[in-house]
């Protein structure tokens, strides 16, 4: 019987360990997304009712950080 193909490509593990970025790295995110000061309340404000968690794939890669808050 054949192996069934997969349906995502399978990345090789580069050594590093997982980080799970949360809530209490918000201020630390902001100021990378050169969020002001009102802004960051306002994430601070979501974060509080809705679950908040990427990690650094997410955060290196899929965010445009250069894209600006769009709130």
């Amino acid at each position: 019987m054949n192996e069934p193909d997969q349906p995502w490509p399978v990345v090789p593990r580069q050594g590093s360990r997982f980080h799970a970025y949360g809530t209490r790295h918000l201020d630390e995110l902001c100021r990378r997304a050169g969020l002001g000061p009102g802004e960051r309340l306002a994430v601070r404000a979501v974060a509080t009712v809705l679950p908040f968690r990427a990690n650094a794939y997410v955060l290196d890669n899929l965010i445009d950080w250069s894209g600006g808050f769009t709130g």
